[in-house]
C-alpha cells in the first residue's frame, strides 16, 4: 500500500468533512453531454460555495453518474445539493430527466496518496 496522508476527519468532537453522493440515471449516449455540462456549468458554481475541498464525478457503465462533492461542513453539502438539483432541473432534464439518489454524511475516514493531488 503507497504510503499516504491520514487526515483528521474529527476535531474537538466535530466531524470536519462532509461527503454528499449524487447518483442519476443518464442515456449511456448522451456521457459526453453529461460531462461537459458537468464540468462547465455545475462545478463552477460547487467550486464557489465555501467549504469546497474536492469533487469527482464518474459513470458507473450502466446508464449512471455519480457525482461526489466533499465539504468542510454540512451547510456546504447542503447547498452543493441545493445548487446541483437546481441546475439538473433547470438546464439538464433532458439529460437526467429524473431526480437523483442523494447520499450524504460525515467522513469518517479520509487517506490520500501524496502523488493524486501532487504532480509526481
Amino acid at each position: 500500500m503507497p504510503a499516504g496522508n491520514i487526515y483528521l476527519t474529527k476535531y474537538k468532537g466535530r466531524f470536519i468533512m462532509y461527503i454528499a453522493i449524487r447518483r442519476y440515471k443518464i442515456d449511456p449516449d448522451m456521457i459526453d453531454d453529461v460531462t461537459a455540462h458537468a464540468r462547465n456549468i455545475v462545478l463552477p458554481h460547487l467550486v464557489a460555495i465555501p467549504g469546497f475541498k474536492a469533487y469527482y464525478n464518474f459513470h458507473t457503465g450502466d446508464g449512471m453518474v455519480v457525482a461526489v462533492s466533499v465539504y468542510a461542513d454540512k451547510s456546504g453539502v447542503n447547498e452543493s445539493n441545493r445548487i446541483a438539483e437546481e441546475i439538473v432541473r433547470d438546464q439538464m432534464s433532458d439529460l437526467m430527466p429524473e431526480p437523483p439518489e442523494v447520499l450524504e454524511g460525515d467522513v469518517l475516514i479520509s487517506e490520500v496518496v501524496e502523488s493524486l493531488v501532487t504532480p509526481g
